[in-house]
């Protein structure tokens, strides 16, 4: 086995501790991109395991809900979603430790990664995601089953980072930040985002972090399988959130795709996209025909999608400003298109019919 670093060696060893592998079994381990201290551990079997740890931000919080994922992937295991399989979940607040094991679904690539060539933004990828999230949405779950879910509507991270702003939270931000925050708490952004709050309705299972990055693809003959991943999020929710953040995305593959520029005109700049607008566009109505074949739904949810694509925008302009002096060229982009969608849907539904 390679030399494993010190977090390496003791996730193995509670992995082996587990009984989920011998010690004479492990190759290796792979660091994986994520928030979390994510690794792919392989083994003599043919086997791998994904292993997520929580780690402690610079506020000395746990960087992410592991626990709560195990227990999401743990009853939605059991009511037969196709979710990576769960094969450990720990929680030790004495150890300060959350750890999520699962199989590792290997043979897939990240949506994002997928969508920088045109086979990766091609419709057929989106229609099997909108049936992925119309079979978890139509999934039964009894109160008995519902693990502890997010309550909150996903405008809170917005409203309470950027709008109802503490003098604390204030000092501490970036000029980045601040000047966006300047932006959201005027031009009718608070009341729109209250709106769009207030018409959080949970009623389903739901993913709660529907991108590109977590969207694992297997190309075969039979067409694209996709896996939902990074369930950090997941309970019981609004569907309709899902789908607008999967709009979201779709715009924000295409805004940060754009080579943005001192001069020149703004159609210039459009011009520089390397992900096409119309693709990624086509592959999203693809997915909503999915989902609506299999799902039916309310004659205003398209709007409703446009709105919390809209939110899901301003997540990434929030994103994109958490460090720096001046709001990014991105930053802006986001924003701006963001706040169109969330100010009028009714004028931009050519990407959810």
């Amino acid at each position: 086995m390679t030399t494993l670093t010190r977090t390496e060696s003791e996730t193995v060893a509670l992995v082996v501790g587990a009984g989920l592998v011998g010690a004479d079994d492990v190759l290796g381990t792979t660091p994986l991109h994520q928030r979390s201290l994510c690794y792919r551990v392989d083994t003599g079997a043919g086997r791998s395991l994904f292993v997520k740890r929580s780690r402690r931000d610079a506020d000395g919080r746990l960087s992410a809900a592991v626990a709560h994922e195990g227990r999401v992937l743990q009853a939605a295991h059991r009511l037969g979603i196709a979710v990576p399989r769960p094969r450990l979940v720990l929680d030790d607040p004495r150890a300060d430790l959350q750890l999520l094991v699962t199989d590792h679904l290997g043979g897939r690539e990240t949506l994002s990664t997928l969508r920088r060539t045109a086979a990766g933004r091609d419709a057929a990828v989106g229609a099997a995601l909108g049936t992925a999230l119309a079979v978890l949405h139509a999934t039964p779950l009894e109160p008995s089953e519902q693990p502890a879910l997010p309550t909150t509507d996903p405008c809170a991270a917005v409203l309470a980072g950027y709008v109802t702003l503490t003098p604390a939270r204030y000092a501490a931000m970036s000029p980045a930040a601040r000047a966006l925050a300047g932006w959201l708490q005027r031009d009718g952004f608070p009341e729109l985002l209250e709106a769009t709050a207030a018409d959080w309705s949970a009623t389903a299972f739901v993913h709660g972090d529907v991108k590109s990055d977590n969207v694992l693809v297997r190309t075969s003959r039979r067409g694209p399988d996709v896996a939902l991943v990074d369930w950090e999020l997941a309970g019981w929710g609004d569907p309709d959130a899902d789908l607008g953040w999967l709009a979201g995305d779709a715009y924000a593959a295409w805004l940060g795709s754009i080579r943005f520029a001192p001069s020149g005109a703004l159609a210039d700049w459009v011009a520089t996209a390397t992900v096409p607008l119309a693709e990624v566009t086509a592959q999203a109505q693809a997915a909503f025909r999915a989902y609506t074949d299999r799902r039916p739904v309310a004659p205003g949810a398209p709007l409703r999608w446009a709105r919390y694509a809209g939110l899901f925008l301003l997540h990434r302009a929030c994103a994109a400003s958490s460090r720096g002096d001046d709001l990014t060229p991105l930053a802006s982009a986001c924003l701006h298109v963001g706040g169109e969608l969330l100010r009028s849907p009714e004028r931009h539904q050519e990407m959810f019919r």
